[in-house]
C-alpha cells in the first residue's frame, strides 16, 4: 500500500476510519460489493484539497454481510 495516497474505509454506523488500502484493493472491493448484490453508489469529486477522489457508498449488504452493520464509505484517491 502506498502510504502517500491510501484509500480509506470509513464505517457508516460509527464515522470512523475501518481500514486503509491501496486505491487497487479499495477498487477491488468495491467491484466484490457490486457482485454480492449490495446497493453501491459512486461518484467523482474532490477533497477538501482539490485533489480528485472517487467515493463508492456501499450498503444493504446482503448474505453474510447483512445484519447490524449500516455499510461503509470508501474514499479512493485518483
Amino acid at each position: 500500500m502506498s502510504s502517500k495516497n491510501p484509500a480509506t474505509l470509513y464505517d457508516i454506523g460509527t464515522n470512523t476510519t475501518w481500514r486503509q488500502m491501496s486505491p487497487v484493493q479499495a477498487e477491488r472491493e468495491v467491484e466484490v460489493c457490486h457482485g454480492l448484490g449490495d446497493t453501491v453508489q459512486e461518484y467523482d469529486t474532490t477533497d477538501r484539497a482539490g485533489s480528485a477522489i472517487h467515493v463508492a457508498l456501499q450498503y444493504d449488504a446482503t448474505g453474510p454481510h447483512a445484519g447490524t452493520d449500516q455499510g461503509g464509505v470508501y474514499e479512493i484517491p485518483r
